[in-house]
């Protein structure tokens, strides 16, 4: 047996508001997944507007976001102050030319292993085997 009923021109002003999909549903009797598929339909034909996220604009959030990153605070810290995400803060410090410098030790030593594992991640064992080094799998 089918529940299938047709929808109203009542029903599709009422999908075209902000209303939350739930609270229409218990409104329209019809399932919450029927609002967001007949919302979706309404959209492609163009009868409803799409609603698009506001954008937030950098223009004013980059020199804090310059300050901040010089004064030396992680991503997530700088992300929680502009209430953006982490990754926002990082693509937006790349396209800014902000790089974080990485703190490489001078040893000789330290210098010329870095150098080979740049060259190959494999070593090989006294029995002939090539092992793949715990450093280059990092």
């Amino acid at each position: 047996m089918s529940h299938y009923r047709p929808w109203t021109p009542e029903e599709d002003a009422a999908i075209a508001t902000d209303e939350n999909r739930r609270a229409l549903a218990e409104k329209l009797g019809r399932s919450d997944k029927a609002i967001g598929t007949r919302r979706t339909l309404l959209r492609r034909r163009g009868t409803i507007p799409h609603l698009a996220r506001p954008y937030n604009p950098w223009s004013e959030d980059d020199s804090k976001l310059i300050e901040m990153f010089d004064a030396g605070k992680s991503d997530a810290e700088i992300g929680a102050e502009l209430h953006r995400t982490p990754k926002v803060i990082r693509v937006r410090r790349c396209h800014l030319g902000l790089r974080r410098q990485v703190d490489a030790p001078s040893h000789p030593e330290v210098n010329s292993l870095r150098i080979q594992m740049t060259i190959s991640p494999w070593q090989e064992l006294s029995d002939g085997t090539r092992i793949r080094t715990l450093e280059a799998a990092r």
